[in-house]
């Protein structure tokens, strides 16, 4: 039992902070804004990064402006894929996981369609339990089954490309989530390569087929930006005292002030360490869908070459999101029907193991749990 008597006087701290913080961002905000102006995309051709303890994003533009779209396309095709996984539960009688793989084509116009289907997969065998890494085996859960699902929907949705080429019309492939594959960065080297290896494999097909893939993130908390207006002003000779301040910011602070409906910020490079093992830069930036500032994240062929100022396949990437965001009340729709294709329901669960518990009583054996799992289901006074 949670005796908030307990902890009643650390929340009221809490808040009474929370609440001093939020009085002081605008101006803090008004100020990080007109720093970014100043900021040139040659600021790092001048300055070699030395190292930083936070996360700094290179400017590949002015880095203090915002970008129109253009009017939505009629004809066009917009492909999701997302994951859900139930993992390896030490209370039932063997271990197994599941990951479902939800995938949605929406293409819109005269010869519009709609295909949305789930993809489960159940693993239980001892060679798909374990992942090795190093010389230890460890039980695929956590962070690993993640990957191992993001692995899955990069798979589907690079299928999906395929079957779209033909269409000859402009595509918008999504993933729900960064392109940038943290779930791994606490393993070793090699796991490290063999795993982007894999997951790079769907910007090679995206690249081959000149469609430009994105990642999608809602409720970003990146802080790139910010990295980048902390680093320039400590070039600058600025106090470390006068630049802390900034720490209470987040970029979609900065960009919620900055940018209109439709507009979309300067591209930036990433610089996060888990990136020396992808074959080429993540790029991103910032986009005001309406309800929210979206952090679109894209491999580095996405961006290209400027033509008269204008990054081509950026255009088509922001006005189709705007067009799927616009669809879908301000979160693309794609992305909301592919998450509902994917999603294991609690119902769906106890369904799963109900027919397992009777498929093994089937072949003679019979499982109930052990004495904890029979305490926490029945316990009383």
């Amino acid at each position: 039992m949670l005796k908030f008597e307990k902890i009643l006087p650390v929340i009221d701290t809490m808040i009474r902070k929370k609440a001093e913080t939020e009085r002081m961002k605008p101006d803090i905000i008004s100020e990080a804004v007109e720093i970014l102006k100043e900021i040139k995309p040659d600021f790092f051709a001048n300055n070699n990064m030395h190292e930083v303890s936070y996360f700094v994003g290179t400017p590949l533009e002015e880095a203090g402006i915002g970008i129109e779209g253009k009017p939505f396309p009629d004809e066009y095709i917009a492909i999701a894929t997302d994951g859900s996984a139930i993992a390896p539960d030490p209370d039932f009688a063997f271990y197994y996981y599941l990951i479902n793989i939800g995938y949605v084509s929406i293409r819109y116009g005269a010869e519009h369609f709609f295909e949305a289907d789930s993809i489960p997969q159940i693993f239980y065998e001892d060679k798909d339990l374990y992942e090795v890494i190093g010389e230890n085996p460890y039980l695929i859960k956590g962070e690993l089954l993640q990957a191992k699902m993001l692995l899955k929907e990069s798979e589907v949705l690079s299928q999906k490309i395929e079957e779209c080429l033909a269409s000859k019309i402009p595509i918008i492939p999504l993933i729900d989530g960064t392109l940038i594959q943290w779930e791994i960065k606490g393993r070793d080297e090699e796991y490290k390569r063999h795993f982007i290896k894999s997951f790079e494999s769907l910007f090679k097909k995206s690249e081959e087929s000149g469609i430009p893939v994105a990642g999608y993130i809602s409720g970003s908390h990146s802080k790139d930006v910010v990295g980048l207006i902390k680093y320039y002003l400590q070039t600058n000779g600025i106090p470390e005292e006068e630049i802390r301040k900034f720490d209470v910011l987040e970029d979609t602070d900065i960009f919620g002030k900055m940018l209109s409906y439709g507009e979309r910020s300067a591209i930036f490079m990433s610089n996060v360490p888990i990136l020396k093992y992808y074959s080429a830069p993540i790029c991103f930036f910032y986009l005001n869908v309406g309800s929210e500032i979206a952090r679109i994240e894209i491999p580095y062929f996405v961006v290209g070459n400027a033509k008269n100022g204008i990054f081509e396949k950026i255009l088509s990437v922001q006005n189709l999101i705007l067009s799927q965001a616009e669809k879908g009340m301000g979160y693309p729709i794609v992305l909301k029907e592919a998450h509902e294709q994917a999603v294991i329901k609690s119902g769906d669960k106890f369904a799963l193991e109900n027919l397992l518990k009777e498929k093994l009583s089937e072949r003679g054996i019979f499982f109930t749990g052990d004495a904890k799992l029979f305490f926490k289901k029945t316990r009383g006074i």
